[in-house]
């Protein structure tokens, strides 16, 4: 009957759920990817496609983790899981190193969640994407902005050293070690 096949969604979930808190990546992938296949209800569904797209992101299986990122992120109901799976998504981006496409993402999250609980991380991600595309004045800007945006943000700073960092590629040694001795003071 149902009992059983629910009983089986909630031991592929568990299961993934073990796996992943071992470090079995690879077995947790496999058993949200079972999970997704066999789940009825969209929210079960999605959770295991955004499961699953985090471990296929640390297994460095890139288009995979895309496919069921976005996928999660068409599925969820709640804008909040939504948000997640769009933030998620361009930190695949980030973590494979297709800069333009995890800016694409980042502005995507900053525009479609403005006071969402990824806003902030999405904003850094996006100056440190700027530094790679060698847009330091635009970095600079991006940081500025976040630091008066985002006030009590966690990896203050972290910010702080990536505007150093930023600095100190424009040519700006000054700004640079100003804000480095801000940041260990």
């Amino acid at each position: 009957g149902s009992g059983s096949k629910d009983d089986r969604l909630d031991a592929l979930m568990a299961a993934g759920q073990s796996y992943k808190v071992m470090g079995k990546i690879e077995a947790a992938s496999k058993a949200f990817d079972q999970l997704s296949l066999e789940a009825v209800s969209p929210d079960v569904k999605a959770e295991a496609l955004f499961e699953s797209g985090l471990m296929k992101r640390r297994l460095r299986q890139w288009n995979n983790g895309e496919k069921a990122l976005k996928e999660a992120g068409e599925t969820f109901q709640s804008p909040e899981r939504k948000e997640e799976a769009l933030y998620e998504l361009a930190m695949l981006f980030f973590e494979k190193g297709t800069f333009i496409r995890a800016s694409r993402e980042f502005e995507n999250v900053i525009t479609s969640y403005p006071n969402g609980k990824f806003v902030s991380h999405a904003a850094f991600y996006l100056g440190r994407c700027t530094i790679f595309h060698k847009k330091y004045d635009k970095a600079v800007e991006q940081f500025l902005a976040h630091q008066s945006t985002y006030p009590e943000y966690s990896r203050g700073d972290l910010l702080l050293f990536y505007l150093a960092e930023a600095y100190r590629l424009q040519g700006d040694a000054d700004r640079s070690r100003s804000t480095l001795v801000e940041l260990v003071s």
